[in-house]
């Protein structure tokens, strides 16, 4: 795994998890948003294989939801939750173990 990439990825689920914070809009707007800026430009290869599930995971359910930037698909509150759950719980596990 770079550092510099990983690095990179960190930055990304760092901005993820601040946009989801910020209470601004509803979630599934954030989600939105998330997925577009934040999720979808990452390299998930870089990853390690139990945190490259969980992301691919996280990923195809707001491929799902956000289809297109504007688009918005089938979108069910409680899976918002959990995807945004998912979101921080990644970053933090990612954080602690930086190479």
């Amino acid at each position: 795994m770079q550092e510099d990439s990983y690095a990179k990825i960190l930055d990304q689920l760092y901005g993820a998890v601040s946009l989801l914070a910020s209470g601004r809009d509803s979630l599934e707007e954030r989600l939105a948003e998330v997925y577009f800026s934040y999720l979808q430009p990452i390299d998930a290869s870089v990853l390690p294989d139990d945190a490259r599930a969980q992301f691919n995971w996280i990923r195809e359910q707001l491929q799902q939801m956000f289809p297109q930037r504007g688009q918005v698909g089938r979108v069910q509150p409680a899976i918002a939750v959990v995807i945004a759950q998912n979101i921080i719980l990644l970053q933090y596990s990612l954080r602690w173990r930086q190479p």
